[in-house]
């Protein structure tokens, strides 16, 4: 099927040289033979015949050319194209799609080669046959004027403004759209050269022939070679046929010269609508080498570069709220190795008897109730702002005021260490059937497990304990890996806090409880020693 479409379009494609070229053929014979004649009254009945059967084999010459080269040379490009979808090889891709993107080019040059061989066969040649020295130059000169610099730069300009056109509006159907993201190598016309070329041939070209003609005609008439009455008669014939030949052309040139422009631009500001609505899965073709489908590369590439923008976010959405992704995303300096010092609030929680509950459930049941718990967690402290360091097993390490700056870094953090402990409840019941020895959903044995001393279902407790400090936060790693983090030692008094911690009790240290105060009561807890802390400090408790 999609050979048998490729091989229309490519006969249709060499039906459009065929047309074109014996078009403009068919309008520079009807010129000639019965416009540009009645100001020759030195014409005589051969010549016309003469004029016919050049005709004849001129417009054979002109369009088959085109059409065989359009559709015997580029045979097995044609071919190619109807397996170009399923090809394996990138590079052997990209070379059809530049070779079928020279096509216009191509074949306008050839039709331009044509046609100056036919100012040479049709307007020069017969001309020897002539007795006249003057007339045989007179008649060569305007003949070939009228073919090469009438009805080729408008027939051939026609051709190649069509033929890419239809090409680059079929390119999307036929190659892959990862090979239309890049400006393909094919020789072209940029927007400048176009927009001059047709300018000239609109505005300049007709004026320039008409006033050719005209001029050339009040010589004769002064030289007395030509009879007054006879211009008078004629003229305005053949100035109306250039006119009305010189406003199709135009209005035809105008229309090829404006979609060639307006449509890729259509399609960005499509694109550009979709991307103000949030959707990212766009992409423009490139269809052309011009500074338009240089335009629409780097479009796709911004496009492409807002894609893996959003991916990092996300993903670094799963350890940080929005707002901190956001800051440092915004921030040149947001990915550089580095870091500085920051008063920061660290939370520290950890599942209470959780070796305990692996040794009485199956080892799937252990993944989902950790994984639901860490999810559940790491929502609640995201949506107060905190930042997740790292899970440590089945606890969790948090900071609250980098990379963005918290006024109220321990009131988020005590607010967020409230709604982790009451949420453990709805946790507990959510989980109630993987929480119950002997319900476990999977046929993996256990082998730690040599008894079940537990008969009825199991809970998840925590403790969580809020300590602050002075900290380095920054990217942390190196070029290979990194990770945004903090280092200090008011972290590892956190965790030495969170290991008395009871469960379901925050327990939070003297500095942060001076900063909290003013909002919540707690239990002082004077005298705690501390593992590694070589003086009593006092802590306060708090149950939710």
């Amino acid at each position: 099927m999609e050979a048998s479409r490729n091989r229309t379009y490519r006969f249709v494609i060499g039906g459009v040289s065929l047309l074109l070229n014996t078009l403009g053929a068919g309008l520079t014979f009807v010129y000639f033979t019965f416009i540009r004649s009645g100001l020759s009254p030195n014409l005589a009945e051969p010549d016309i015949r003469t004029l016919i059967s050049y005709f004849v084999f001129v417009m054979i010459l002109v369009s088959g050319a085109a059409h065989l080269f359009s559709v015997r040379y580029y045979k097995r490009l044609w071919l190619r194209l109807s397996s170009v979808k399923e090809e394996p090889d990138p590079q052997r891709t990209r070379a059809i799609l530049d070779s079928l993107l020279n096509v216009p080019f191509n074949v306008s040059a050839l039709s331009l080669l044509a046609w100056l061989a036919a100012g040479v066969l049709f307007g020069v040649v017969p001309e020897f046959w002539q007795s006249s020295e003057t007339a045989r130059w007179y008649r060569a000169s305007h003949v070939f004027f009228g073919i090469v610099f009438v009805g080729a730069p408008f027939t051939v300009v026609f051709l190649y403004f069509v033929l890419e056109w239809l090409i680059q509006n079929r390119l999307h159907s036929l190659f892959p759209s990862e090979a239309l993201t890049t400006v393909p190598r094919s020789l072209h016309l940029n927007v400048l050269p176009k927009i001059i070329l047709v300018s000239l041939l609109i505005g300049i070209v007709p004026v320039t022939i008409i006033s050719y003609v005209t001029l050339g005609q009040i010589h004769q008439v002064r030289a007395g070679e030509v009879d007054i009455g006879s211009f008078i008669a004629h003229m305005p014939v053949v100035i109306a046929f250039l006119l009305s030949l010189a406003v199709l052309v135009a209005v035809g040139l105008s229309v090829f010269v404006a979609k060639s422009i307006s449509e890729p631009l259509r399609q960005l500001s499509t694109a550009m609508r979709r991307i103000r609505k949030g959707d990212l899965d766009v992409n423009v073709p490139v269809v052309s080498s011009d500074e338009i489908g240089r335009m629409t590369e780097g479009f796709n590439r911004m496009v492409g570069g807002l894609r893996e923008r959003d991916f990092i976010r996300d993903t670094f959405g799963s350890y940080l709220s929005p707002e901190v992704v956001s800051e440092i995303l915004s921030s040149p300096a947001g990915v550089n190795l580095g870091g500085e010092q920051r008063d920061i609030t660290i939370l520290v929680a950890d599942l209470r008897g959780f070796t305990a509950l692996t040794a009485n459930v199956g080892p799937d049941a252990v993944v989902k109730i950790l994984n639901r718990f860490l999810e559940k967690m790491v929502d609640i402290i995201v949506r107060h702002g905190g930042t997740i360091d790292e899970f440590t097993g089945d606890g969790i390490l948090a900071f609250f005021g980098a990379p963005r700056v918290m006024a109220d870094a321990p009131e988020r953090a005590l607010r967020c260490s409230i709604e982790m402990q009451n949420a453990m409840s709805g946790l507990n019941d959510e989980l109630h059937p993987d929480l119950t020895p002997g319900n476990e959903q999977t046929d993996t044995p256990n082998p730690g497990r040599t008894g079940n001393p537990f008969t009825g279902p199991l809970t998840l407790q925590m403790g969580i304990a809020i300590n602050k400090g002075r900290l380095i936060v920054g990217n942390i790693g190196c070029e290979q890996r990194r990770k945004y983090g903090a280092v200090g030692t008011p972290i590892n008094v956190a965790f030495r806090i969170e290991n008395i911690a009871r469960a379901g009790e925050i327990l939070v240290s003297e500095e942060v409880y001076e900063s909290i105060k003013h909002i919540t009561g707690a239990h002082p807890m004077p005298g705690v020693q501390l593992k590694g802390i070589d003086h009593a400090v006092t802590l306060y408790s708090l149950i939710p």
